[in-house]
């Protein structure tokens, strides 16, 4: 625990990045309408946006498996997962890696999604194509789509890396807005976290 404490730390102090305006001038909140199609997952199917057509809210969770901080959340998607996802549910939760390392690729993606006992679809994206429509700019970082498939919500998932203490939940407030009628409590938020690399 305190090795992983430590590579949190120095994530932190030497590849933290953040949502800047000049790299996600073009992706807006509110207007941007990111999309997929045919995405391999770790079990074995493809899956496209298109897929959640029967969801009224869409969570995007940009992760990779190298990234301390991820890790720190996989367990709280899949918290997440088990109480607002389902079937009968208007939510859906899905991940997509992005990271071009082969700890990040589909087998080693497969692995984790095994240790980790994963709950929602984590899936690969080769292009890097919806980072970008997203803007992307760190994992991990965390997306909302409306019913119309709007992007509402670009951030962190919470104020805290230490679930202990955690004060705000970002997601989870802007989830429960929208099945209330309401936007998002924040829009967008800056997000920490490992740095992106696109290729070209």
């Amino acid at each position: 625990m305190q090795i992983l404490r430590l590579a949190i730390g120095l994530v932190l102090l030497f590849v933290i990045s953040g949502v800047h305006a000049a790299e996600s001038a073009n992706v807006l909140v509110g207007k941007a309408k990111p999309t997929w199609e045919n995405l391999p997952g770790v079990d074995g199917k493809n899956y496209s946006l298109m897929d959640l057509a029967d969801k009224n809210i869409v969570v995007v969770a940009i992760t990779c498996n190298h990234c301390p901080i991820a890790l720190e959340y996989f367990g709280r998607l899949k918290e997440f997962s088990q109480e607002f996802c389902g079937p009968r549910s208007d939510v859906a939760l899905v991940a997509i890696s992005l990271s071009s390392l082969e700890t990040d690729k589909l087998e080693r993606m497969k692995e984790l999604s095994q240790r980790e006992s994963l709950n929602f679809p984590y899936l690969r994206d080769e292009s890097q194509a919806i980072g970008k429509q997203l803007g992307a700019t760190v994992t991990p970082q965390f997306f909302i789509l409306d019913k119309s498939r709007r992007l509402v919500y670009r951030g962190p998932w919470d104020d805290q890396v230490n679930q202990t203490k955690v004060k705000t939940r970002y997601v989870e407030d802007a989830v429960k807005a929208l099945r209330s009628g309401k936007a998002p409590p924040q829009a967008e938020v800056r997000s920490l976290g490992c740095s992106i690399t696109y290729g070209r």
